[in-house]
């Protein structure tokens, strides 16, 4: 299929853009990578203000080309600067459209093939914070043998910061698609693998639930233990029937109130002992942060925006 040939003479453009008062699906099509970033940034501000747009951006395949984009660059690492400026804009524009959307808006991202390819970014995220982990004890126990220094066992409590906020707006973008019990079945199932062309089986929740313990950053784990309290949210379709909180169970109850709540944190319910037990390496690391907020939202609409806007002003100036 041959490149797009539209053009804007009247404001002096040698393709379609998409301005913070005009929008254009024709504008996401475009191969210039300058001005797909320019349209993409418009279209932040327009996602954000507007619910037309929105709503445009299901009916004309808007949230495919997004997605699209996201999957022929898989990785942003990998990209040409000007490329992965283009990738994480796409990626920030989906959290808008997530944070902002309706749950029918919310259900087309799904629907989309949204969800492998966050898992992808998140599975190699926490491939980077291993080798970070593994290089760091190899360089203190170098270092203790030479100086004699006593050995760590810890290692620093944060994430490789290229990457941070990638992970972040992915967690953020989850937090909005996994409130919704009925599409549960849809956090399963294979992604590309990050060396070869192969398709990997993943279960969302596991890998999310990695991201809650306090070597990842703040903002990361804070998302992470948002993601994972939502999976114990009642099913209303079913009854309001809850899921067993362990990840490799599986079980719904039969009936309201049929399992056993954590006593620390009042919101993972369990079938039996045995499954609470096998869970508690994973769950301790949110468990703990819900009991202390339990009774709050995850964030009013003036909170997100300005985090939002604080965010696209940090892209901006890297381009």
């Amino acid at each position: 299929m041959r490149d797009p040939d539209q053009c804007q003479p009247h404001h002096n453009r040698a393709v379609l853009a998409i301005t913070p008062a005009f929008y254009d699906r024709r504008a996401l099509d475009t191969r210039a990578d300058y001005a797909l970033f320019t349209s993409l940034t418009h279209l932040g501000t327009l996602v954000q203000s507007s619910p037309k747009v929105r709503d445009a951006l299901v009916s004309d395949g808007g949230i495919e080309r997004l997605v699209r984009i996201l999957q022929e660059g898989k990785l942003k690492r990998r990209l040409e600067p000007w490329q992965s400026r283009k990738w994480q804009q796409a990626l920030l524009d989906l959290v808008y459209l997530a944070a902002r959307g309706s749950e029918h808006v919310r259900r087309r991202l799904v629907e989309a093939g949204i969800i492998p390819v966050l898992v992808t970014v998140l599975c190699h995220a926490l491939e980077d914070l291993a080798s970070h982990a593994d290089a760091y004890r190899s360089a203190m126990k170098k270092l203790q043998q030479r100086q004699a220094l006593p050995a760590r066992d810890t290692v620093p409590q944060r994430a490789p910061a290229s990457y941070d906020m990638d992970v972040v707006w992915c967690l953020r973008i989850l937090t909005y698609l996994t409130k919704y019990p009925n599409l549960r079945s849809q956090f399963s199932g294979a992604h590309d693998d990050l060396s070869d062309s192969l398709r990997l089986p993943y279960n969302l929740f596991s890998i999310v639930e990695k991201f809650t313990m306090p070597i990842n950053t703040q903002d990361a784990t804070y998302w992470a233990a948002v993601v994972m309290r939502n999976t114990c949210r009642k099913d209303l379709e079913r009854g309001g029937i809850r899921q067993c909180a362990h990840l490799e169970c599986g079980k719904w109850e039969t009936k309201d109130k049929q399992f056993a709540k954590c006593r620390r944190c009042r919101r993972a319910k369990y079938c039996s002992k045995q499954c609470q037990s096998k869970a508690w390496t994973g769950h301790k690391w949110w468990c703990e942060i819900s009991s202390k907020d339990q009774e709050q939202e995850i964030e009013t609409a003036t909170t997100e925006s300005e985090r939002l806007a604080r965010e696209q002003q940090l892209i901006n100036a890297q381009a």
